[in-house]
């Protein structure tokens, strides 16, 4: 399947409702349908049939009930406004993503996306490879981010008391997710998962970083997800006062937030 040079209009209006196009829109507010039918009262329903307590918990399974052989979209712009904010911030998107061999048992599924705005960023990229079975599932990713832009997003930054204030923002980091069912416990797995060589540079010089951060799964299920150790190595951050008094991390400055308008009272 391939999807090239579509456009899309999408944004918020003065009352900040959502303004999409009319076949993304009737998605989002679909009635409910009139063949819906009503679930039994209390009185009338019947207890439905409980599993017995001797009966062997279902195996997990990880494969997809799909496959896809390759999906690219191409040269997708998305054009966004948003006229709930004075003045009106416009940006547009720039979208390219190819999907391989995803669902394919034994075979790495690989998802390649790279976004683009002349207004807010140069290129956002993630790679990610995915092999996936009924036994397990092991899957690596890569991000980066260059030439992010914040200027003109202050109006959305100042409610969280924040100004922005680097010309340039970069970011980067990698990661590893592995899952596999237990041989004697086929309905349980463990595994663990790693985000490692995080770094947040602003204008050329490192503001934060993370050389390893890792969770271990230690036992999931249909019933639910236990989580083991965690570990943390390499966390290092960097903050600056100026001489105004101001503090200043990860190319923003930190500033007070502004007072919320009072809601008038109902006579």
């Amino acid at each position: 399947a391939e999807i090239d040079g579509l456009e899309v209009r999408a944004g918020l209006r003065e009352d900040g409702s959502l303004a999409l196009p009319e076949p993304l829109l009737a998605m989002f507010t679909a009635p409910a349908s009139p063949d819906a039918v009503e679930p039994p009262d209390a009185e009338s329903a019947e207890e439905p049939e409980r599993a017995s307590d001797a009966d062997p918990p279902e195996p997990l399974d990880f494969s997809l009930p799909f496959e896809v052989h390759i999906a690219r979209v191409q040269e997708t712009t998305v054009y966004f406004e948003d006229r709930s904010v004075d003045p009106p911030f416009e940006a547009s998107f720039d979208l390219n993503l190819r999907v391989s061999r995803l669902g394919q048992p034994d075979t790495p599924a690989r998802v390649e996306a790279q976004l683009r705005s002349p207004e807010l960023v140069d290129s956002i990229e993630f790679s990610a490879l995915v092999r996936n079975g009924a036994q397990g599932v092991d899957a690596s990713f890569d991000a980066f981010a260059r030439g992010l832009r914040l200027a003109g997003t202050e109006r959305y930054l100042a409610p969280l008391g924040l100004a922005p204030e680097a010309l340039e923002l970069e970011f980067a980091a990698q990661g590893t997710l592995e899952l596999a069912a237990r041989e004697a416990e086929p309905h349980i797995a463990d595994g663990f998962l790693a985000i490692a060589n995080v770094a947040w540079q602003v204008d050329g010089v490192e503001a934060a970083a993370l050389d390893r951060f890792e969770v271990q799964v230690r036992a999931l299920s249909r019933k639910g997800l236990e989580l083991g150790r965690v570990d943390l190595a390499g966390v290092r951050g960097r903050a600056l006062r100026g001489e105004d008094g101001g503090v200043r991390v990860g190319g923003m400055r930190l500033v007070a937030v502004p007072a919320s308008e009072p809601v008038p009272e109902e006579p």
